[in-house]
């Protein structure tokens, strides 16, 4: 298989997955057809992304140092719960509606990232360094494809100093969809 390549299951009553120390499994493993799936043991091996079926019952993951993930509705799944060996190597990410995952400490990790669709985010920040750095990546849209802005869902508090600049950017870039709420923000400056 070469890095184009997709290794599908097609399980649906596939609970445990155990495809570890696989250091020559270059390619994606596409999970999509497992939403039966609680628990994937993929370290040491060499994926380079990963789908989990949406809404799937996935509650703990070990992955390497995958390229791209799909994750979505899985309401199941913590950060605390998702090990990721290099998240450095993450550039590709769509992650929605995971309510108990923490996309604010995992998203800060993702340093390298370049394509991003992100739903259903509730922060609370001092500066604006991390919306300077998310509105400049590339997004995926409702299907799947790359689209030339990121995407991002929810809302967003920001306390610090705003310029509006800065705020007529975030809102040209995710408006209606993510909600900035600059009414307790230290400044407003024009």
């Amino acid at each position: 298989m070469n890095n184009n390549s997709v290794l599908t299951f097609n399980n649906k009553m596939l609970e445990y997955l155990y495809v570890q120390n696989l250091p020559q499994a270059t390619y994606n493993l596409d999970l999509s057809n497992c939403p039966e799936l609680k628990f994937l043991k993929a370290s040491g091996s060499g994926f380079t992304g990963f789908v989990f079926a949406n809404g799937g019952l996935l509650n703990e993951a070990y992955v390497n140092q995958p390229v791209s993930l799909v994750m979505r509705n899985l309401n199941s799944l913590t950060k605390a719960n998702f090990h990721l060996t290099d998240p450095t190597a993450v550039t590709s990410l769509r992650l929605e509606n995971c309510s108990l995952f923490d996309n604010y400490t995992f998203i800060n990790e993702l340093t390298n990232l370049n394509v991003l669709r992100l739903t259903n985010i509730n922060w609370s920040l001092n500066t604006n360094t991390l919306l300077d750095r998310l509105v400049e990546l590339m997004g995926i849209d409702e299907i799947g494809s790359t689209i030339n802005q990121s995407y991002l869902s929810g809302n967003v508090e920001l306390t610090g100093t705003v310029y509006e600049g800065d705020y007529d950017k975030y809102n040209n870039a995710w408006s209606p969809d993510l909600v900035i709420d600059v009414s307790h923000a230290s400044q407003f400056i024009n």
